[in-house]
């Protein structure tokens, strides 16, 4: 059964039962002991659910997801999140998903597909913040530091659903 977030009755938001990180962010929202998601976090779980449930492409969903979470134009198109999601439905790791090339970005998908290897291998990883779960990633590819541009949102909010395979 897919497990997936609770809903704010005030402001709509969705969230999950355990905090995901200790302290404040910026982009997050405290509801309670609860945080709220973000919105690359929101438009990953709808993206699948558009296209696991509808056989939407999953370019198009995340379009369509988008349009519909995301306020501003420049937001909307950000290629690092779209990309992450994008390179884990093309390996065939997000659930009712075929497997089949959706994107072109190899670092995206690198970076996602390591992150998802990370959770696997230490489910306690899970609760790490973004930035703590990049640095992870980083490390294991021995890259130097990169900003991070939410595709540990994307891996995150898909894996804390039981959305990924």
């Amino acid at each position: 059964m897919e497990r997936l977030p609770k809903v704010c009755p005030k402001c709509k938001s969705p969230y999950w039962n355990k905090p995901r990180i200790k302290g404040a962010v910026s982009n997050l929202r405290e509801v309670g002991q609860e945080m709220i998601m973000t919105q690359f976090e929101r438009v990953s779980i709808s993206a699948q659910q558009k296209a696991a449930n509808r056989n939407m492409n999953p370019k198009d969903a995340w379009d369509e997801a988008a349009r519909e979470i995301i306020g501003g134009a420049d937001t909307r198109v950000k290629g690092c999140p779209r990309e992450a999601f994008l390179g884990l439905c093309g390996e065939g790791m997000v659930k009712g998903i075929p497997k089949k090339p959706y994107t072109r970005s190899e670092k995206n998908k690198l970076y996602a597909r390591k992150a998802v290897e990370l959770l696997r291998n230490n489910p306690k990883f899970r609760d790490d913040t973004t930035k703590e779960l990049w640095n992870r990633v980083l490390k294991d590819l021995g890259r130097e530091k990169v900003h991070h541009n939410q595709q540990m949102h994307v891996v995150l909010a898909l894996w804390k659903s039981n959305l990924i395979q």
